[in-house]
């Protein structure tokens, strides 16, 4: 069964007979994906049992690519004796073409005051996708930063046992907050959770408090992990079966439960083509220069700046990839060239990683060439098509 089965299986089971657990710490991630802030307009917080079936409009949902399945699960959440009691307040959302931004967070309080700090990951805007891969070549994102300002100013002044935990991006977050926790609300984490989240450029084990907390740092991954597996250096993490395949599977609904053990169902490890894969992709970013990755993000998101979200890049797919020309028209002839060599390096990689240290060696070649062109006066300003 999927987190919706494990809702109707324990609607009867309050916390103090079925304590709180991976799950649950799984749905709670997921309900960040929900639009609360439009639910509690003028309410400064809402008890779920309160929810009122004519409040769930489609704005409520908008935005997620769960929508229905995230309606579903409100609808049994706000029914069951398990979640009635719990409370949702504090939304905090902010989004911002300009400065590359997409973040919401909200709390999650059971009735014995213990609080859940939920992040949202990835929702379906393409500046939420730019920000992500942003990852690739900063050292911290925007999001990254409110995570933590909103954390500290929901602990400020209150001494509750809390969790952090997020989905995807949100995972990230969550992670990033707890190793950069104020010292004296360190104590009062149980445990932060990243449900398939990326992990950080410079590894988290160059955080100075990762050795005073890695052990309620908890990752999660899939069987067939892409997302989890980005700048992941965790030896530790648990592997979750998920029957959808690649991205799929990255999805929240189509993680096992165990209904008998009110667990996920476990794997030993990821499968071997995610291993394999993934160790393609981290070889082809490593590979990468931090000009050449900001150049290849920069390129890719201007290609796709007349999409607001990424169902208008299927709607308008054909138009996208007649405008290729015309967004790059403003990188020079040099710049063009970096980034075909990108592309190249970045199919050789997938293709064939046993075959690294010739593409490698290529690049090496293209490089110089570039190099000594610059060198020689050639002119590398972009022409008019």
């Amino acid at each position: 069964m999927n987190i919706n089965g494990y809702i109707k299986q324990n609607t009867d089971e309050e916390f103090s007979t079925l304590p709180f657990n991976y799950v649950d710490g799984l749905i709670f991630s997921e309900l960040s994906y929900i639009n609360f802030d439009l639910l509690l307009d003028k309410r400064k917080e809402l008890k779920f049992k309160e929810i009122d079936a004519k409040e769930l409009t489609k704005d409520i949902f908008a935005g997620s690519v769960d929508a229905n399945k995230n309606k579903v699960m409100l609808n049994l959440m706000r029914k069951s004796k398990r979640y009635g009691e719990v409370v949702v307040k504090n939304v905090k959302r902010y989004f911002s073409n300009k400065e590359t931004n997409q973040f919401l967070a909200l709390t999650l309080v059971l009735e014995d005051g213990t609080m859940f700090i939920s992040y949202r990951g990835t929702d379906t805007t393409i500046i939420g996708w730019k920000e992500d891969s942003l990852m690739i070549y900063r050292d911290i994102i925007m999001a990254q930063t409110q995570a933590l300002n909103y954390a500290k100013r929901i602990l400020r002044n209150n001494d509750s046992k809390f969790y952090l935990g997020g989905h995807s991006k949100g995972g990230n977050l969550a992670f990033y907050t707890a190793l950069n926790l104020p010292q004296d609300k360190t104590p009062n984490l149980i445990e932060a959770f990243s449900y398939d989240g990326p992990g950080f450029k410079e590894g988290i084990t160059k955080f100075p408090s990762y050795i005073s907390v890695h052990k309620r740092l908890t990752k999660f991954r899939t069987y067939n992990d892409v997302i989890g597996s980005v700048f992941n250096n965790m030896k530790k993490y648990k592997v979750v079966h998920s029957p959808g395949l690649l991205f799929g599977g990255h999805d929240p609904f189509y993680w096992q439960v165990v209904a008998k053990d009110n667990d996920f169902k476990y794997a030993k490890d990821i499968s071997n083509a995610s291993k394999k894969y993934s160790k393609r992709i981290m070889n082809w970013i490593e590979s990468l220069t931090y000009e050449d990755r900001k150049l290849a993000t920069d390129a890719l998101f201007d290609v796709f700046s007349n999409n607001d979200t990424i169902y208008d890049l299927f709607r308008n797919f054909l138009k996208n990839i007649l405008d290729i020309k015309k967004s790059l028209k403003k990188y020079s002839n040099e710049e063009k060239e970096r980034l075909k060599a990108i592309i190249r390096r970045f199919f050789g990689f997938l293709i064939n990683s046993s075959n690294i240290k010739n593409i490698k060696r290529k690049q090496a070649i293209v490089d110089r060439e570039l190099k000594r062109g610059k060198r020689n006066g050639r002119k590398t300003q972009g022409t008019k098509n």
